[in-house]
């Protein structure tokens, strides 16, 4: 059979392991007649044991009754640990990004310190290793006092030693430096120096709020109504080309759009919410994600040009276990503006709505990739472009979070995506 006829061609494979990295580099190339392919480039790993430039050392202790699920005996943790990663974000400069961990171990229960890393990550296809990464600084996220932000479910308010709680899960850096962050507790919006000092908070509309926090996971849910569901805040965000927009991401449909039997049973829904606002913090347009399934979730959003979007759309599985980890294109050109309704069906879209338009961009579990089985991560959920890998192929990088389990690798994908391809 020529080659023409066939729909792929594998052209180049190399696996080089280095550290406690292993890397995969495979080349995919499709014929005259398919849409331009996506390149995979390689994958680097963080251990799970590494530890940050915080300078903080000190064990970190659980407290029982927070919204951990397992707290494991005899298991310490460490107010250092470079793991935890919600997101990834290019600065513009050279191959520097910001990597952005979340509330920290054991899902609130410990009083982590809210921090972002800066880090290179060095793409290099044809050496010996195609992905690698250098941690540069950490950089501590501090309130308007100049405490830092601590990630422990039970301060709802602030005091005299302690921060109001928050749960970093999107980044992006703005024109002038600065880096807005997404805060899944609230859901809130953030916006901070490059120093991690705090600059401004954005209002979010009353509907994304829950009446009655808790810190409890199992129990609160069933206290609240509306608002955003435990655990499934503003998972991502995005800025617009021009750096005028932001554009939050719900990882789950809000409890008011979703479909439960009783208060207690875990809400299900397919209609996620799409805020946007503009840079100075007013409230703008808010659209519609229909999921392809109800076990689904939302972790990112990247902007891609005008009105386009690459958003991580997965389900909770890893390993082998794991069907649905996908890069979907969106496109809002179209949507219907969604912020005037307070309430969506569960399941249904509204006669007048039309959600966001989608397409698949990337399947992390395609066997070309060589990425599926016992290795794949549960939790992908970091986005970011870097520099441009040629005049025709943008760098995409997607980042997994190991939930700072020192058992469990960072992972971070590189590919090279066909411009052609951001633009369908």
């Amino acid at each position: 059979m020529q080659n023409s006829r066939l729909r792929f061609t594998l052209v180049a494979a190399l696996a080089v392991c280095f550290g406690p990295a292993s890397v995969l580099l495979s080349d995919v190339v499709a014929n005259e007649n398919e849409v331009p392919s996506v390149k995979f480039l390689g994958v680097a790993e963080i251990a799970g044991d590494a530890v940050d430039l915080s300078g903080l050392n000190q064990t970190l202790v659980p407290t029982e009754g927070t919204s951990s699920d397992v707290v494991p005996d005899g298991r310490t943790f460490s107010n250092n640990m470079l793991g935890g990663i919600s997101a990834i974000t290019w600065t513009g400069e050279g191959d520097v990004y910001w990597m952005l961990p979340d509330r920290g171990p054991l899902d609130g229960a410990v009083d982590w310190y809210c921090r972002v890393q800066k880090v290179r990550v060095i793409v290099d296809a044809e050496g010996d290793s195609p992905v690698r990464t250098e941690l540069i600084e950490t950089v501590l996220l501090r309130d308007k006092r100049g405490m830092a932000f601590t990630g422990y479910a039970s301060a709802f308010e602030p005091s005299d030693n302690r921060t109001q709680r928050l749960d970093p899960e999107g980044i992006r850096v703005g024109a002038n430096g600065n880096f807005f962050i997404s805060d899944e507790y609230g859901p809130r919006v953030i916006e901070f120096a490059a120093d991690g000092s705090f600059v401004q908070e954005f209002e979010v509309p009353q509907r994304y709020l829950v009446a009655n926090p808790d810190v409890s996971k199992p129990t609160e849910n069933p206290k609240n109504h509306s608002g955003r569901a435990t655990n499934r805040g503003m998972e991502g965000l995005a800025i617009s080309a021009d750096g005028q927009r932001l554009f939050g991401l719900m990882q789950s449909p809000l409890l008011q759009d979703a479909h439960r039997a009783t208060l207690e049973d875990k809400p299900k829904g397919l209609n996620c919410r799409l805020p946007s606002f503009n840079v100075d913090g007013e409230f703008g347009e808010e659209f519609l994600y229909h999921l392809d399934a109800e076990s689904n979730k939302l972790n990112e959003i990247l902007s891609c040009g005008a009105n386009r979007f690459v958003v991580i759309e997965r389900d909770g599985e890893a390993g082998d276990e794991a069907k649905f980890k996908k890069l979907m294109l969106v496109s809002t050109k179209s949507a219907s503006d969604v912020s005037s309704i307070d309430q969506l069906p569960a399941t249904e879209l509204p006669s007048d709505v039309t959600p966001v338009a989608k397409s698949e961009l990337i399947d992390l579990l395609d066997e070309r990739w060589g990425l599926s089985g016992e290795k794949m991560p549960e939790k992908i959920e970091g986005l970011a472009f870097g520099p441009n890998v040629d005049a025709q192929h943008r760098l995409l990088l997607v980042a997994s979070d190991n939930d700072f389990i020192p058992e469990q690798a960072t992972v971070i994908y590189a590919f090279a995506v066909p411009v052609s391809a951001l633009e369908r």
